[in-house]
């Protein structure tokens, strides 16, 4: 890369920044509810959806859907490369449906969703 492509991507990258792990796994969360809610019987989504969704680099979004599927809020399917698919769990419904009472143990419920990624939720045509 070009000292003036590094420099480009830096200028983008700070006009950009990434959001935090609690902001990635609240849009994640918030991505399948919508999508369990539009289509209860196809309710999962696929990684380059939820990647392009958030627009942030796949090991970030790895390392959150691992993080939420330990914690049995989703669920994925897998091949031996990666997740195919995520899907909410009736626990991760109710945890979205009841985030006051669950904010003390899953903290991400209080970070702000960033406004491109919440903008990109609301227009999500499942």
């Amino acid at each position: 890369m070009s000292e003036a492509n590094k420099k480009e991507k830096q200028k983008k990258d700070n006009h950009n920044p990434l959001p935090s792990h609690d902001q990635v796994r609240h849009s994640i969360l918030v991505i399948l509810y919508k999508k369990a809610e539009a289509n209860h019987n196809n309710r999962e989504v696929y990684r380059e959806k939820i990647i392009e969704l958030l627009n942030i680099p796949e090991n970030t979004v790895d390392f959150n859907i691992k993080y939420l599927e330990q914690e049995n809020l989703i669920k994925t399917e897998n091949t031996m490369e990666s997740w195919v698919w995520a899907e909410i769990t009736s626990s991760g419904i109710n945890v979205i449906e009841h985030k006051r009472e669950n904010k003390n143990r899953f903290s991400f419920l209080t970070a702000k969703i960033p406004i491109q990624i919440e903008a990109k939720i609301g227009i999500i045509n499942f």
